[in-house]
């Protein structure tokens, strides 16, 4: 990215002093705090929640109070959900994508009888109605995971079907919906971690084999078509968590390793190829929680799963720039298998349902509030001026900004 340095620095004077610490849109949050909102119009853990490109959050399935559930419903703009369309299949455990065109794919999940399926349906969020796919997944399975690729399609890996933990990859194509077997991993993985990397490959690791934790990695290639071994992890890990941050590396972080829960965690490089270990470790020893990289802030939020076996109300801040962990607000309620989703509004993320200490689901809906910048394009010929701007900062917080400037090509 080419940009003056002149023209950068007096932008910053003029912009960051008149807009910085000013949230002008209906929630209003403290940066690092959580603020209990309206309630789920159901309780429900193991549930799956994607951002809408109308900036609302669509949160579907789950475990209820009664069963696995088929109903689905939108947190809006203002915090509050209601009910949406209910899906054609009761599920929870599954996979949900946000496609091209807005419509958001769900596919396999734990039905009702605690079957692994193989259906998919997609949601019209315009027309609020469900249209089920005709193809199916060439694999039943559960608690696989699933990214969407540089290229739109779908990419679904492992899971497990009725116990027995898969190795395939499957790739779901929106055009044609149709899906196609894409490759089988090193090793049969569930409950392992997916990153999608800044060249457009998909890392996927660590995980169990349906008897024991795992320290491989396997990447796809969607150029070549091909499943390749990626480095090794230095710690057996499953139920962890694996974040693509902005200068394309991956944080990999919690976990389990068969016999206890992890507070270590450590960064792929995608470029050189190799893990090492992370300069520090998480506060609290985690498996099962939800991990965030922060829209216009760069940090990676990690929150709630369980320690020990007991759900967290806990969360906490990676800072890739300084390599370390930092505790930040928890939540207002403790809660495991919870789902979440950054919100339209900067600054803002959500966290809803999951299950408390006793399993039960829950119904409380939690919103974290951050601090953001962000500048008004991706990219700037030389001496254009550079707008930034930010929000959720301190009444006389001091800020710094360290502008790097790439050479002149």
């Amino acid at each position: 990215m080419r940009k003056s340095l002149k023209y950068i620095l007096l932008s910053v004077a003029l912009i960051l002093c008149v807009v910085l610490g000013v949230k002008g849109y209906i929630l209003q949050v403290a940066s690092g705090t959580w603020a209990a909102q309206a309630s789920l119009t159901q309780a429900r853990s193991a549930a799956s929640a994607v951002l809408l490109q109308d900036g609302r959050v669509l949160v579907t399935g789950g475990d209820g109070v009664a069963g696995t559930l088929a109903s689905a419903e939108i947190i809006g703009l203002d915090g509050t959900s209601s009910a949406a369309a209910s899906m054609s299949t009761a599920r929870s455990k599954h996979v949900s994508a946000v496609l091209a065109n807005g419509s958001v794919l769900v596919a396999g999940g734990t039905t009702s009888g605690g079957g692994a399926i193989n259906t998919a349906e997609i949601y019209d969020p315009v027309a609020n109605s469900w249209t089920t796919v005709a193809s199916v997944m060439i694999e039943a399975r559960s608690n696989a995971t699933a990214t969407v690729m540089l290229d739109g399609r779908v990419l679904i890996a492992g899971g497990d079907r009725s116990g027995v933990a898969s190795s395939t990859i499957e790739i779901f194509d929106p055009v044609a919906l149709t899906f196609s077997f894409a490759g089988a991993m090193a090793s049969p993985r569930t409950d392992h971690a997916m990153a999608l990397l800044s060249d457009g490959r998909v890392f996927i690791a660590g995980g169990s084999n349906g008897s024991a934790a795992l320290n491989t990695t396997d990447i796809y290639d969607p150029v070549a078509g091909s499943v390749n071994a990626g480095p090794t992890l230095s710690a057996l890990r499953m139920g962890h968590s694996a974040t693509t941050m902005l200068d394309g590396r991956v944080l990999i972080a919690g976990g389990n390793n068969g016999t206890a829960d992890l507070a270590s965690a450590e960064i792929f490089d995608p470029v050189a190829g190799t893990i090492t270990a992370a300069a520090s470790s998480l506060s609290t020893t985690r498996q099962g929680h939800l991990a965030f990289l922060l829209p216009n802030n760069n940090t990676v939020l990690i929150v709630g799963g369980t320690s020990a076996g007991v759900p967290l109300a806990s969360a906490e801040v990676f800072t890739p720039w300084l390599g370390t962990f930092a505790p930040t607000g928890s939540l207002t309620v403790a809660r495991s298998n919870s789902a979440g989703s950054a919100m339209k509004q900067d600054g803002l993320l959500v966290v809803a349902g999951g299950q408390d200490a006793s399993g039960v689901a829950l119904a409380n809906t939690d919103i974290y509030g951050f601090a953001t910048v962000k500048t008004d394009a991706a990219d700037y010929p030389p001496g254009t001026t550079v707008n930034i701007t930010g929000a959720g900062w301190q009444p006389g917080e001091t800020v710094t900004l360290t502008l790097v400037e790439s050479p002149l090509i």
